[in-house]
């Protein structure tokens, strides 16, 4: 999936911005789980796949966005847990760290 065919499955979802109590509309979606710098290097096709997925995607306003403000990895997985399901959030996340040689720190606590 690219970019712009994510943007309409996030705003339908989210709406307003994704953080609780929140009350501005979505600016921007947010690679929330795995980043853009986790899979830097890898092929562009790859890359967009693990990262432009409803999964791992978030619609936030400009304050939440890229700020000290924005949410932790492990809250947007659990969120994603609720809505999705645990089941098979968990399984794409767990297939998608397989393909990491080393997994960044930031998302072993999402693993475990």
């Amino acid at each position: 999936m690219n970019r712009a065919d994510l943007i309409p499955i996030i705003v339908e979802r989210d709406g307003l911005c994704w953080v609780a109590d929140c009350p501005n509309r979505i600016k921007d979606v947010h690679e929330a789980i795995v980043t853009r710098g986790d899979v830097q290097g890898w092929k562009p096709a790859k890359r967009r796949e693990i990262i432009f997925h409803p999964y791992n995607c978030i619609g936030l306003c400009d304050f939440h966005h890229n700020t000290e403000h924005e949410p932790k990895a492990l809250d947007v997985f659990n969120w994603m847990c609720g809505y999705y399901g645990r089941e098979v959030v968990t399984v794409w996340f767990r297939e998608l760290a397989r393909q990491f040689k080393v997994v960044p720190g930031r998302l072993k606590s999402v693993i475990r």
